[in-house]
């Protein structure tokens, strides 16, 4: 045993409450483990540890990952099973926000406690950095974003302004514009405090590295610019951190069955669709997409929040044949993996994005709101997107969902394919060497902090 591997160094994971933060802390620390003799405390509400000890016992992790509870203060309208976002009420988004940052006293009694030897911080608790700090435990900010959306938003945010991007940036619509200028208000607002007019602050409390979910294969030239201009940090793509098991012992009887019905379709004959496990589509939205499937007669998968708002009159028994609407959850992976799986109807989310490129699945989109605006154009550029056209109101119509469809799954489009096989093959080279790279550099400065004290 090598000489960095006779000592364990701590590290402390504070990720945002959210299902597509946690997830992607949960996937790094799992990799992180298997590279050097890191023990990961991960840190979050107790509502989250269900599928947390659910992921540890899947991969025998217990040993090297741990949870710890962050307390929020109490709140009546906020009770502890909403201290998530998974499945919470839109209205209760800002208020959970709000939320967090009262855990800022809870969290530095944690750090006192625990002292690890770095802690590894996301985007909504710059004052977790600042704690660190004044123990002098260094602090690592990983945003499970893509360096495209940083690029963008830290070039349109921020006083003074960087240099332009060296490159055509993603040209948004005045209503897209309006979602991102709603979410960085929120941020300078309510989150980053009174004295900082610049979204750079996490980058800025950084220690030597800032790390991105990303590949260079992908966001390559948004990786570079963000090197050269922003707090002159290094910036380290960590892959794409898919959970790429094949295990399917606790899949369910009706998934089981879903599956079995996959399996009879022609190759790339499927779509599969869904929005995530926080955007609820509205009644209009439904319809137009109700619509656009029975223009399109593709084979699909819907997966679908609740059946409230109802789907169309008559619509399961139209499509009774050729699809599956799932309520709530459905195995993602093992979906969009399958052979007869020809394209994903996605909102866009960065991790839905990362899971369709890496299995080589072309992307329909349809982002609804903030960064994904800016996801699936990088996805277009990439030559594995069509994104399908709005309305001058932002909205969708079925007759265009359905030609995006159509223009996937149909031979108009066949490069698109082949394109996303390449870059899913890139990704996964790109991954291991990724990780390493990432391991050696944390462990550089947990052993950097312990020289020093």
């Amino acid at each position: 045993m090598d000489s960095q591997r006779k000592s364990m160094k701590k590290i402390l994971m504070f990720p945002w409450l959210a299902h597509g933060h946690i997830f992607p802390y949960l996937q790094l620390a799992k990799r992180l483990s298997t590279k050097k003799n890191f023990h990961i405390h991960l840190c979050t509400t107790a509502v989250n540890f269900p599928s947390i000890t659910a992921f540890l016992h899947k991969y025998s992790l217990e040993n090297s990952i741990s949870t710890i509870p962050l307390h929020l203060h109490p709140n009546p309208a906020l009770p502890p099973h909403l201290h998530t976002t998974k499945n919470l009420p839109s209205h209760l988004r800002l208020p959970l926000i709000k939320a967090f940052q009262t855990a800022q006293s809870s969290f530095s009694l944690i750090l006192a406690d625990l002292l690890p030897d770095l802690l590894i911080f996301d985007v909504f608790q710059p004052w977790a950095a600042a704690a660190a700090a004044s123990l002098l435990i260094p602090a690592v900010h990983f945003a499970p974003l893509g360096a495209a959306t940083i690029s963008y938003t830290r070039q349109a945010y921020n006083t003074p302004s960087l240099p332009p991007l060296p490159f055509p940036q993603p040209l948004l619509r005045p209503s897209e514009k309006r979602s991102l200028d709603s979410l960085f208000h929120l941020l300078l607002t309510d989150v980053y405090g009174h004295g900082h007019n610049s979204t750079l602050i996490n980058f800025e409390l950084s220690s030597e590295v800032v790390l991105l979910r990303t590949i260079p294969s992908l966001e390559d030239k948004y990786i570079n610019y963000l090197s050269e201009y922003v707090s002159r940090k290094r910036i380290l793509p960590v892959g794409a951190l898919v959970d790429d098991d094949n295990n399917n012992d606790e899949e369910d009887e009706e998934n089981s069955d879903m599956m079995r019905w996959l399996g009879e379709k022609q190759k790339h004959s499927t779509v599969y669709i869904s929005f995530g496990s926080e955007y609820s589509l509205s009644n209009q939205e439904i319809s137009e997409l109700a619509k656009g499937l029975e223009i399109s007669t593709a084979n699909f998968i819907w997966v679908i929040r609740s059946l409230e708002p109802l789907l169309p009159e008559g619509f399961l028994d139209w499509t009774r044949e050729r699809g599956r609407v799932v309520v709530g959850w459905a195995p993602q992976e093992r979906i969009l993996k399958h052979p007869s799986v020809g394209a994903f109807v996605s909102h866009c989310g960065w991790s839905s994005v990362n899971e369709s490129v890496y299995h080589g699945v072309p992307v329909v989109g349809m982002p609804v709101n903030v960064n994904m605006f800016v996801d699936a154009k990088v996805l277009a550029e990439a030559g594995v997107c069509v994104e399908v056209e709005r309305e001058e109101d932002g909205g969708f119509k079925g007759e265009e969902i359905a030609n995006a469809i159509d223009a996937v799954l149909g031979g108009e489009r066949q490069g698109l394919r082949r394109r996303a096989t390449e870059l899913s093959e890139k990704m996964k080279m790109e991954e291991e060497a990724a990780i390493d790279q990432v391991a050696d550099q944390l462990w550089h400065l947990c052993c950097k902090r312990e020289r020093e004290t």
